[in-house]
């Protein structure tokens, strides 16, 4: 299950990777960034909701057992509470943070979340099922300068919004890769043109 995904996860750390150290050699004046933790290992954020022991639960925490084994360094953030799953990550030695999110937009998340990537220096982002989060994920990215790399969705994209329906377009130029959970998401998020059809796949379990 983690093979599905991985891939496309680690092209964009190596891609955030390689344009930090571009970015070095172009202006040596600049004092490098602080490598990551653990001997200059990656770091990926898995953005998702909670870690319940449902499929979006289990494909987050599965995808963030499968960087950590492969010496990767996952950092999980829930912005709506914990889960069952979270004792699992825990005892892994994943590391796990909350970030609450108000109901339907909340502009000051993206803000308190740029914040993060930056404090704990993040080069690469993977949002769940978010699709409000997956716009403020995008945002928070774009402030802290950290690449959005992989989206997943689990749903069609929500409708009646059209400032929302323009940010999700927009989006999903920004992003590097999007994943379906079935031919059915892909073919509401082609037709909200949420996402280019050239970057999105079809994953049945997310993963």
């Amino acid at each position: 299950m983690f093979s599905h995904a991985r891939p496309l996860l680690l092209h964009a750390v190596r891609l955030a990777h390689t344009r930090r150290r571009l970015e070095m050699h172009e202006n040596r004046a600049v004092a490098p960034a602080a490598e990551p933790a653990g001997g200059g290992a990656l770091r990926a954020l898995l953005l998702t909701s909670r870690l319940l022991d449902s499929a979006s639960g289990r494909a987050c925490t599965d995808l963030a057992l499968g960087l950590h084994r492969e010496g990767f360094e996952p950092v999980v953030c829930c912005y709506a509470g914990w889960g069952p799953l979270a004792a699992e990550l825990a005892a892994a030695g994943v590391e796990i943070f909350p970030l609450r999110m108000r109901d339907g937009g909340d502009p000051l998340f993206a803000l308190a979340l740029s914040r993060e990537l930056a404090a704990r220096r993040i080069d690469v982002i993977h949002s769940f099922n978010a699709r409000r989060a997956y716009v403020l994920s995008v945002a928070a990215g774009l402030i802290a300068r950290t690449r959005v790399g992989v989206a997943t969705f689990r749903e069609a994209p929500p409708s009646g919004s059209p400032l929302l329906a323009t940010a999700g377009r927009l989006c999903g130029e920004i992003v590097g890769a999007l994943v379906a959970t079935s031919e059915e998401v892909r073919e509401a998020l082609l037709r909200a043109r949420w996402v280019p059809p050239r970057k999105t796949q079809v994953v049945p379990d997310g993963v």
